[in-house]
């Protein structure tokens, strides 16, 4: 028989293991007690990372609240904006209507006058060709500028003078200067030549009668027309009459027709001068006292300390207007040049540049607006 061997199995070992598995249950009595480690897909673990996503939405919903609110408030604030500036454009256009308005009057009112003043011209104009026998002539020297303070320039001759009869009859003007052989022996110069035939008009004057004449057109003391609405004045008729005319004389001074006319311009003109004539003086006179006493001085009739007041006074400070005045003058004088003026309008360039660029901003946010339904692409 064959024989069959049997492994022997030995308990120590199993014993062995239990018992110290039962020695480190005695060393551990809390193990027991100890919470186990979760798997990460546990219920737990799954609510806890749900609670903080939700929380992270929550503030990030906030912050996306926060910065919808923040447009929304920059969204009215430009709706005001634009609302603002329609309302001012709407002003402004209104303003200019009102304005075209205005210059449309006045411009129809300066048409009707100018019609009228043609009209009345050509009445006058018109009908007969030659003077009454009872219309005088008489013949002064005078200027343009004692005859009117509106027409000051400078002009080479003479100056003619008509005034409109108060008869029914109408003359030409043009007739007045053709040499009549009566005309001409009263008060014209003529002379013939063999190239041309000139005749020379110093001043005319047709009125009705000669006491017209010499009560009323004629101050007899000057020699200058009064001007009343039936005064016309025709210039340079000729330019040899204070070569050849004997009762030719010097025109008056322009400030004849401004004592006239306007004396308060004369009076605040010799004002003036009256005071800068006085300061200068004073001035000089400063001057002169300092140069003085600096002389004797030097010259050892008086002591330093005695001359120190004159020699301390400053012959500049004497002035002859206010110095408020003077700011003021000068301040009108500086608006009036050319730099004050550039300088102005190129700070009204930049604000009208900074106020187009507002406008057309708000322009571009409205219909920005109205594209996009109330939403905005900041």
């Amino acid at each position: 028989m064959r024989s069959s061997s049997f492994v022997s199995v030995h308990p120590e070992p199993i014993w062995s293991s239990y018992r110290r598995a039962a020695v480190r249950t005695e060393a551990e009595p809390n193990c027991l007690a100890s919470p186990r480690r979760r798997h990460p897909n546990s219920p737990a673990l799954v609510s806890r990372s749900s609670r903080e996503r939700i929380g992270s939405d929550s503030e990030q919903s906030a912050a996306e609240n926060g910065r919808l609110d923040r447009l929304s408030a920059e969204l009215t604030e430009l709706r005001r904006l634009v609302k603002k500036k329609d309302k001012e454009n709407t002003d402004l256009k209104r303003l200019v209507e009102e304005k075209d308005m205005v210059i449309d009057a006045l411009l129809d009112r300066i048409s009707r006058f100018r019609q009228h003043e043609r009209l009345s011209d050509r009445r006058f104009t018109l009908e007969d060709d030659e003077l009454p026998n009872r219309r005088s002539c008489s013949f002064s020297s005078v200027s343009s500028l004692s005859l009117s303070p509106y027409h000051s320039r400078q002009t080479i001759g003479h100056t003619l003078a008509l005034t409109k009869a108060s008869s029914s009859k109408r003359f030409r003007l043009s007739d007045l200067f053709r040499p009549p052989p009566a005309m001409v022996a009263s008060g014209h110069t003529r002379r013939e030549t063999s190239d041309e035939e000139e005749v020379e008009v110093h001043q005319l004057m047709v009125a009705t009668n000669g006491d017209n004449i010499a009560g009323k057109s004629v101050d007899q003391e000057h020699g200058v027309v009064s001007l009343t609405p039936d005064t016309f004045i025709i210039e340079a008729l000729s330019t040899r009459t204070q070569n050849t005319h004997p009762d030719w004389k010097p025109p008056l001074p322009p400030s004849y027709c401004l004592r006239m006319n306007r004396p308060e311009i004369i009076r605040r003109i010799e004002g003036r001068q009256a005071a800068i004539i006085a300061a200068s003086a004073l001035r000089h006179q400063v001057a002169e006292e300092k140069m003085m006493a600096a002389r004797a001085v030097i010259q050892g009739k008086c002591s330093y300390k005695r001359a120190r007041n004159s020699l301390s006074v400053d012959p500049t400070l004497v002035k002859a207007f206010p110095d408020a005045d003077m700011v003021k003058l000068t301040k009108r004088r500086l608006r009036g040049t050319n730099i004050y003026r550039s300088g102005i309008s190129e700070e009204q360039r930049r604000i009208d540049t900074a106020a187009a660029k507002i406008i057309a901003r708000a322009f571009s946010e409205s219909t920005r607006i109205a594209v996009l339904g109330g939403r905005s692409l900041i």
